[in-house]
């Protein structure tokens, strides 16, 4: 049988204990008694003064900071890079440096997303930093260089990763990176077409661009930001290791390039009419420019598009029509090009503003409008902004709208035609067979005066306004319109079969002063009479063919008057009355040729004989 530990065993179960282990066990194996509160402090107390007493012997890089230091722990702190926790074991000054704690702070506090840095990350930095503190001669030097130039690295990727979000969901394909090398440096153009070929090297050149570069050696600008082209002087656009918000950065250089756009724009407007209509406003950020029109004013608002960098103009609604709209167009790809000039793209917008009211008020007439007619040269007219208002198969209203000090001032013109086949310049291509094109040849183009424009505002309709456009005041109507002294022929008490006849003795009366100038009579002028249709008044006897000049001297002597006015019926006649001396006045009926705008002697007229017989 085996001997029995009997002492051993009395023990255990006696009490509970074993005393009789070796005493190396008790040494080496079984731990101390925990300190206790007091002797903790001292011995804290201890190692801070040791602390204090390594860093003043021991080389510390400029940029990090001693952010605490007690209770035996020293912590450095680089702002928004990391925070690292040291301590020793000892106050001998080869021992080396204990890691305590690594934190990462590079992107703490980026809305929407976790830590840049992963704990598994973070472990393997502290290992890392742990040897070189160990090993190197120069150990927080080291230590240093390691996490600065990790967090530089990280930011960088950062931006990266901001910058394709941006150019996939934000920006629609309109930023994009140009270049990027991991830890010294990223390029981004934006501004850019949305298309995935590659830029031709004259657009290429005028691309907005940003570049980030990244330099651990430089104490105080870790990280560079640059602009090409530079952005205008006193604008700044730098990124920062506080904020890296790269769309933030980007916004602010669209912001600045924008702000340089339209500034141009205003200056351009300098020495002209424009430059007090013109404000630049910064909320929202755009030029309003204020543009007079007939009865009012409208406002046009010049922006730039933030994804595109290209020009917008916007007119206040309801203001125009589709005219307008195709001068707003223009305008958009115009402004901004080279060789562009704001003021004339101002002046046509005006005009077209001016012609879409117009336009309006005929199509309530159902007149036909058109902006050009097939004339084979230009009218000869102050104004290259015309507007044509059909009246007759071959009659038209001439809307010519004058560019004044910033003010539109139409003239207006009554315009007949005749067709013809233009010459021989060009055939219409579009049918089989093709025919000659059909042109206009002017016959009649005869100014209205601004007085016979005017109505007297106790009358709907005035006999003295041309027939062609007819003029009454106005208070403000259902449309919003300001009441104005001139305002297209838009009354309901002008019906529609009446305007054809007052264009007619209108034309009429433009076609007699035609045809006394091609007979070559000079001596006339034009009359309103109250209460009369207008007529034309030969103030001196003309010379005739064929006519010696005494008997024209005598003729003269006996000539007192002749006034030449529409017949109350036919497009064609007009009523002349001659007055000379001791005669009685003597009408008698004249035929016009409208196509040839001559005069052809007809028949006297008498109250038994009412019908004309050439």
């Amino acid at each position: 049988m085996p001997n029995f530990s009997l002492a051993p065993a009395l023990d255990v179960l006696c009490t509970g204990s074993y005393p009789r282990l070796p005493s190396c066990i008790r040494d080496n194996i079984v731990p101390p008694s925990p300190l206790t509160g007091p002797e903790a402090d001292a011995a804290l107390s201890l190692l801070t003064v040791a602390i204090r007493r390594r860093l003043l012997c021991e080389q510390i890089p400029p940029q990090m900071t001693v952010r605490s230091l007690e209770k035996g722990i020293v912590v450095f702190e680089i702002p928004h890079e990391f925070r690292l926790s040291l301590s020793v074991v000892g106050d001998d000054l080869k021992l080396p440096w204990r890691l305590v704690n690594l934190e990462v702070l590079v992107g703490v506090g980026l809305p929407g997303g976790p830590p840049l840095c992963h704990s598994q990350q973070t472990r393997y930095l502290t290992q890392l930093a742990q040897s070189h503190l160990v090993a190197a001669e120069y150990p927080l030097t080291h230590v240093f260089t390691l996490l600065h130039t990790f967090c530089l690295s990280l930011v960088l990727d950062c931006l990266h990763t901001q910058a394709g979000l941006m150019s996939s969901m934000a920006a629609g394909g309109h930023v994009r990176v140009d270049e990027y090398q991991v830890g010294q440096l990223l390029r981004l153009g934006y501004w850019l077409p949305s298309t995935l070929s590659p830029l031709p090297a004259s657009v290429a050149q005028m691309v907005p661009r940003l570049q980030i570069t990244v330099d651990p050696s430089s104490p105080s600008h870790p990280i560079t930001t640059t602009h090409s082209p530079p952005l205008p002087a006193g604008t700044t656009a730098q990124l920062s290791l506080g904020n890296l918000c790269l769309e933030k950065v980007v916004g602010r250089c669209v912001r600045a390039r924008s702000s340089a756009k339209l500034q141009l724009l205003r200056d351009s407007l300098k020495n002209t009419v424009w430059e007090t209509r013109a404000v630049l406003s910064s909320e929202p950020l755009c030029l309003r420019v204020s543009v007079p029109v007939r009865g009012g004013h409208c406002e046009v608002v010049i922006g730039v598009d933030v994804r595109t960098g290209t020009m917008g103009v916007a007119v206040e609604p309801g203001a125009g029509g589709e005219g307008v709209e195709r001068e707003v167009g223009e305008m958009e790809r115009g402004i901004g090009q080279p060789g562009s000039y704001l003021p004339g793209h101002l002046s046509r917008l005006q005009c077209q503003l001016f012609f879409d009211r117009v336009t309006a008020c005929a199509k309530e007439l159902s007149l036909a409008v058109s902006p050009s007619l097939p004339f084979p040269s230009p009218l000869p007219l102050p104004s290259p902004h015309l507007l044509f208002v059909q009246l007759l198969p071959l009659a038209y209203l001439v809307v010519c709208a004058v560019e004044s000090s910033g003010v539109v001032a139409p003239r207006y013109y009554l315009l007949e035609v005749v067709e013809t086949n233009g010459g021989g310049q060009g055939v219409d291509e579009g049918r089989m067979p093709p025919v000659p094109r059909i042109f206009y040849s002017p016959v009649t183009l005869a100014e209205l005066d601004d007085a016979q424009l005017v109505e007297d505002s106790l009358r709907a309709v005035t006999v003295r306004s041309s027939p062609a456009v007819v003029k009454r005041k106005l208070q403000e109507d259902s449309h919003g319109l300001p009441s104005t002294k001139r305002v297209c022929v838009m009354s309901s008490h002008v019906g529609f079969s009446a305007l054809p006849s007052l264009c007619s003795s209108r034309l009429l009366l433009a076609q007699i002063k035609t045809s006394l100038k091609m007979s070559g009579i000079r001596g006339y002028q034009e009359l309103w009479p109250e209460h009369m249709c207008p007529c034309v008044s030969v103030c001196q006897f003309p010379l005739l063919p064929g006519q010696s000049r005494d008997v024209h001297r005598h003729l003269s002597s006996l000539f007192l008057s002749c006034l030449i006015f529409p017949a109350p019926s036919g497009h064609k006649l007009v009523v002349s009355k001659l007055c000379i001396v001791d005669l009685f006045v003597v009408p008698f009926y004249l035929v016009v040729d409208t196509c040839r705008g001559e005069i052809l002697r007809g028949k006297a007229f008498t109250a038994a004989n009412e019908t004309f017989t050439p």
